[in-house]
Formats: structure tokens, C-alpha cells, sequence
């Protein structure tokens, strides 16, 4: 279906002569896209994240274009480069997709001992609090609010530093909180929403973004959705899929609201100025921001090869060269997005801008870059292989940085990755590791059977040992 929708898109993007038609692809690709979703990716792992983030992006500012009449400022031939790497690149990346992505979950049952839930939540909430004294530390005052978002942003002491990795780290700790929901009580619950939201706010103080925020409540979510695996198996994943995505609403509308709102913490900004105004903030977001991103890669196609040359593959292979300090190699070459924000605005020294993951390949290899689209597919595909408890941790914790690959980052997103996979394979093995035993149902996508399977991990003597089952 994916092949067929795309060769119709072809065919529209051939004989296109105006804009609405060819913008009309997006809505052509969009249903192909949500049935995928449906019907082949599970839900909040780190594939739904991935696609759903691409559709936000890249798809939402072209459909409302479509639908109010709206039209770019650029050459029609820039236009049709946007829709054959944007429509063609998720499509790309299905494909891919489906290379390993060939089971969906119908229901899992994880137990666990409480014990070692609780004692790698008291380790999470060390480091939370260890991270946040860092940054007071760090900051050498109690009031925050002094403080402008340049000098918070451009703070790259080591304690700083040190600070927002451990607390990349602990968004395990949400996961494990509203994981263990339905063997708690309505008051713990409720205790622990007032810590999230206490500490999320001292966050967002002292980072003024909204990446860490993100990630600990989309932490949260992933937690409470597949809390029902948690010693309670007989609840289904349908009783509870609507009020996740109304919580997924939420957070978006959390993140564009912050996006806003930040700054007004300025210095000399007076808060109570502020004014609450969605059709604004959503009006915005379309043009440029969260909602709106297809306005850069359209810049970004503009200028290369044009203006630029490509990087020929040096956003990708400039991931090797991170363990380098610049202050020993001078002459490192730079990130993508800062080279973008130099192109777009050289007036200000130290932009960046990324370049979405579409434009991020475009300026690299040009129209054939979107081919490698189908490696993106194939690596989210093996992160979702196996629904297991560590899957959840991983999907948990994955949003931020899938958030920013998607965006057009691609160095600091993955290396993030790697330290959150690390931190979690540590966390499996100090805590879990022998007491913990899967019994899941999937259903075989490529088959004809529904199956269902019971995985053991390590030894169940240990399971013994601790009481388990």
C-alpha cells in the first residue's frame, strides 16, 4: 500500500502546476501514515513517537495551508523538493519499518518484585536531588527568576553539565512511579504528581527549554499507559488508550504554552503581562515553530546547493569525531544546526537552527538523501523488536531525543541516547536482573496466528528467593 500511495504521489507531483495540488500529496500520504500507526506500530514506543513527531513537523503547517488557502513564498520548483523528501521520507521510512517491526503487542503481564521497584525509585530520586542542588551550585543564588535564559542557556560549567545528564538519566523515575500506579494508593498517587510537578517547575526555571520537561512527562504517560502490564494482565490496552493521547495532548499543549511563556522570566519582563491566547500560540506554532518546521527545510533547499554546497555526509559522520575537545582541535568541524543558523541569520553569532531530519539529508546528499530514511526505519524497528520491560524504559525515556533526531539534530541525539540505553541496561542489571518475568501476547503481523508467548528472565531461583512466582 505504502509503494502504491507513493507512486500516486508521483504521478500528482509530475503533473502539479500549482501549489494546492501538490500540497494536496500530504493528504493523500496522511491516511497511509495513520493506518501504519494503527495498525503495525505499538503505542508510545519509540516508532509511534518517531512518526508522530514527523507528522507534527513536517505535515501539520502544509495541511493547514491546504485546507485555509495559504500559500508559500518560494519558487514552486523548491515547494516540489519539499514534498518528494517530506511525503517519500516517511513512506521511506515505513518501509524500513517494517523490516524487523513484525509483531504487535495485544497484551503483556510483567512481574516484578515491589522491593526492587522501590529501591531503583530511591536511587532515581538520589541523583534527581543530587542533579538539582548541582544546579543551585552552579547558579550561586536561590532565586533563579535573576537570571536570563542567554546566560542559563550558555552555562556550560562542568556541574551544569553534569546535572542535565544525570537528569536525562533519572526519567526512569516517572516510568517506575506511574508504572507501580495500580498497586498504589489514590493519596501516594497523588504525593507523587505534586513532587513531578514541583520539580518540573524548579526545572524549568533553571533551563527555561523544554526538553527535559518533555521527556519526564511523556515518562510519565508511557508508564501510566502500560501500567496495566504490571501484575494485571486481564485489563486491556483499549480501556485506557484515550485518556493517554488526551494526557499526549496535553503535554503538546504544555510544551507550546512554556515555548511562550519563557519569556516573560526575562529580566525587566513583567510577568503578570502575559497574556493566555491559544489561537495565538497555535497560529505561531504553524508558521514557525513546533507545528511549522516545513518553513525551514523549504530555507534550508533554498540556499543548497545554490548558495552552499553540500556537507556530503559530515552532519552524520561528525558523530565520530565528539569524544575531541575543541579547545584541542580549533578547527572541529561545526554542528549542523549551528551551521544552518549561520546561513539564516549570520547577524547573530552563535544561532542554531536545525534543520529537520528531511533537510538535515538534503543538505547532505540532496534529493537522494531521503533514501536513507529506510535506515532510520530499520534502527526504530530494532528498538521496538521486543516488548519486554526494558522496551518500556526505552520508549519512556526516548521522546526527547527522537524529538530533536527528528527535528534535525543528530549528534546530540543520539549520543544521549546511548548514555540513556547505558543508564538503563545499569538499572536492569543493579535491580531487576533475575526478577523479572514477561508473559505476553502479539500478535504476528506477517502471519496467520495470534500467539502467545511466556518469556523467562535469567534464573528463576532467584524469583524464588524473593517470593516470586
Amino acid at each position: 500500500m505504502v509503494l502504491v500511495v507513493s507512486g500516486i504521489i508521483l504521478l500528482v507531483i509530475s503533473n502539479a502546476t500549482d501549489q494546492k495540488t501538490i500540497i494536496s500529496c500530504f493528504i493523500i500520504s496522511l491516511p497511509v501514515v495513520l493506518a501504519y500507526i494503527r495498525y503495525f506500530v505499538n503505542f508510545l514506543s519509540s516508532s509511534f513517537f518517531f512518526i508522530v513527531f514527523y507528522i507534527m513537523l513536517f505535515y501539520a503547517q502544509p495541511i493547514v495551508y491546504f485546507i485555509t488557502g495559504e500559500e508559500y513564498s518560494y519558487d514552486f520548483s523548491s515547494i516540489k523538493t519539499l514534498v518528494i523528501i517530506t511525503v517519500l521520507g516517511i513512506h521511506f521510512f515505513i518501509l524500513g519499518n517494517l523490516v524487523f517491526n513484525t509483531k504487535k503487542l495485544i497484551s503483556i503481564n510483567v512481574e516484578i518484585p515491589q522491593r526492587q521497584i522501590n529501591q531503583a525509585i530511591n536511587f532515581s530520586i538520589l541523583i534527581t536531588l543530587l542533579c538539582i542542588m548541582l544546579l543551585f551550585v552552579d547558579a550561586k543564588t536561590f532565586n533563579v527568576l535573576n537570571l536570563g535564559r542567554l546566560d542559563l542557556k550558555n552555562a556550560g560549567s562542568l556541574l551544569r553539565i553534569t546535572a542535565t545528564f544525570g537528569l536525562y538519566l533519572t526519567s526512569v523515575l516517572f516510568f517506575l512511579v506511574y508504572f507501580t500506579a495500580k498497586k498504589r494508593s489514590r493519596f501516594n498517587i497523588i504525593l507523587w504528581t505534586i513532587f513531578v510537578i514541583v520539580l518540573e517547575i524548579i526545572i524549568f526555571l533553571f533551563y527555561r527549554t523544554r526538553s527535559l520537561l518533555v521527556v519526564h512527562l511523556a515518562s510519565c504517560l508511557v508508564g501510566y499507559y502500560y501500567s496495566y502490564a504490571y501484575f494485571s494482565s486481564e485489563i486491556k490496552i483499549k480501556t485506557k488508550k484515550g485518556k493517554a493521547l488526551l494526557f499526549g495532548v496535553i503535554i503538546v499543549c504544555i510544551a507550546i504554552f512554556t515555548r511562550f511563556f519563557r519569556g516573560y522570566l526575562q529580566p525587566g519582563s513583567d510577568i503578570s503581562t502575559f497574556e493566555i491566547n491559544w489561537k495565538s500560540f497555535l497560529q505561531k506554532s504553524v508558521e514557525d515553530g513546533d507545528l511549522g518546521y516545513s518553513s525551514t527545510v523549504l530555507k534550508v533547499i533554498n540556499l543548497v546547493p545554490n548558495t552552499y554546497d553540500y556537507l556530503n555526509g559530515q552532519s552524520y559522520w561528525k558523530l565520530l569525531l565528539t569524544p575531541i575537545p575543541r579547545s584541542i582541535w580549533s578547527e572541529k568541524p561545526l554542528n549542523t544546526e549551528t551551521i544552518v543558523g549561520g546561513w539564516l541569520f549570520p547577524e547573530i553569532r552563535g544561532m542554531s537552527v536545525p534543520p529537520g531530519i528531511i533537510g538535515d539529508l538534503y543538505l547532505n546528499f540532496g534529493v537522494y538523501g531521503v533514501l536513507l530514511m529506510i535506515v532510520f526505519g530499520i534502527g526504530f524497528s530494532l528498538l521496538d523488536r521486543k516488548v519486554t520491560f526494558k522496551g518500556f524504559l526505552i520508549w519512556a525515556v526516548s521522546s526527547t531525543w527522537i524529538f530533536h533526531l527528528v527535528r534535525g539534530g543528530f549528534t546530540n541525539p543520539i549520543m544521549i541516547f546511548f548514555i540513556q540505553y547505558y543508564f538503563i541496561n545499569f538499572i536492569i542489571k543493579r535491580y531487576f536482573l533475575g526478577v523479572i518475568i514477561h508473559n505476553s501476547s502479539q500478535k504476528l503481523l506477517r502471519g496467520r496466528l495470534k500467539g502467545v508467548s511466556t518469556l523467562r528472565l535469567e534464573a528463576d531461583s532467584q524469583i524464588n528467593k524473593m517470593g516470586g512466582t
